[in-house]
């Protein structure tokens, strides 16, 4: 699925709205949220030069590790305590379309595309703050209901 752009790049505070009230999650996504800030900030400093812009994709390759490690850990959770059931595959199938993004992003940066720092801090900024908001509220809600959190 593809998520819509957003312009914005302001900082993503950690607010109780975004917990999900599974602490391993909740403190996994406090981790991303500020990979996100320092993302932001940099994507604002490398605005039309590429020696920016190779900053800027240092840090993008930190959230794409950190990211890895966040959704095997979900993946884990809803291994250990929930039913494989069509939400448990929505939410991994999510968590592998978001990697077939990521790969298009990359392909554009290779490619020379200027304009791809800004439409990929834009869709991970939109991305990111849907599936936590969505996505990852219900399976916390799951996983409290197990008695998980």
């Amino acid at each position: 699925m593809k998520m819509p752009m957003t312009n914005s790049t302001t900082p993503l505070a950690w607010t109780e709205r975004y917990a999900v009230g599974v602490a391993e999650i909740d403190v996994q996504h406090r981790a991303l949220l500020d990979i996100l800030n320092e993302l932001n900030r940099t994507g604002l400093r490398a605005s039309g030069t590429w020696n920016a812009k190779d900053a800027l994709w240092k840090i993008f390759e930190e959230l794409n590790e950190y990211a890895a490690y966040h959704f095997l850990s979900e993946e884990k959770l809803m291994q250990l305590h929930l039913a494989a059931d069509g939400a448990t595959a929505r939410h991994i199938a999510q968590h592998r379309n978001y990697w077939v993004t990521i790969s298009e992003f990359k392909q554009r940066y290779r490619d020379g595309d200027m304009r791809v720092t800004d439409d990929l801090i834009s869709f991970l900024n939109a991305w990111w703050l849907d599936h936590i908001q969505g996505t990852d509220m219900q399976l916390g809600a799951q996983l409290n209901q197990k008695e998980i959190r």
